[in-house]
């Protein structure tokens, strides 16, 4: 194609509802060359154009997921810290919708955890001291289960009995049998202890 030869357009111009017939028509002559050149420039258009909506789409969608994960990494993170046992952690702010319910529900959640650990403390402290004051009794105590299964003996125990702990733990009580009780004393004595109430008596035994 000669780029200088000529490029005739004809638009017709209706004016006449009436009489489809009668018409205007308009006649454009454009070349070759500047219909290439309108076509370069309108390509070149749409590719910029193409272009900058890639690139706001990107520029949006990582925006929009970085303002979603940030809140769940932080949340990740405090989940992290309350499992080591620190309980004071910077939850997401002011959050809507579900993250907004996440977020309440995982600080009614640090509240409770911290409120049964504090009390976990308590009850481990008062156990703590009152195993230090069955260590220091100067009173025998042998601790058994339903079976009658030593589980355990105090050291006033060991020097009185001869015997050291590992030889009487988990063994049945009747290794303890006192000289000076019978088998209808055992009876009761094991009655009473299975009903829950407090046996008070005297073992006459050593090793």
């Amino acid at each position: 194609i000669d780029k200088d030869e000529k490029a005739v357009h004809f638009h017709k111009i209706k004016f006449d509802a009436h009489h489809p017939q009668r018409f205007v028509g308009v006649a454009l002559e454009t070349s070759y060359r500047d219909m290439v050149s309108k076509s370069d420039r309108l390509r070149n258009t749409s590719f910029l154009m193409t272009a900058l909506l890639i690139v706001v789409g990107c520029v949006t969608a990582v925006f929009i997921v970085r303002r979603l994960t940030r809140p769940l990494i932080k949340l990740t993170r405090s989940a992290d810290k309350v499992a080591e046992g620190i309980y004071d952690v910077d939850l997401p702010a002011n959050q809507k919708g579900e993250l907004g319910v996440l977020t309440g529900s995982f600080q009614t959640m640090i509240d409770r955890v911290r409120e049964r650990t504090e009390k976990l403390e308590e009850r481990s402290a008062e156990i703590a001291k009152l195993f230090r004051a069955v260590e220091q009794s100067s009173g025998i105590i042998v601790i058994t289960d339903a079976n009658e299964i030593i589980e355990y003996v105090n050291p006033t125990f060991v020097e009185n009995y001869g015997y050291e702990m590992d030889e009487v733990i988990g063994k049945n009580i009747s290794v303890l049998q006192a000289d000076n009780m019978t088998e209808a004393d055992y009876v009761k004595l094991w009655q009473t202890i299975r009903s829950g109430q407090e046996w008070q008596g005297e073992f006459h035994n050593q090793k």
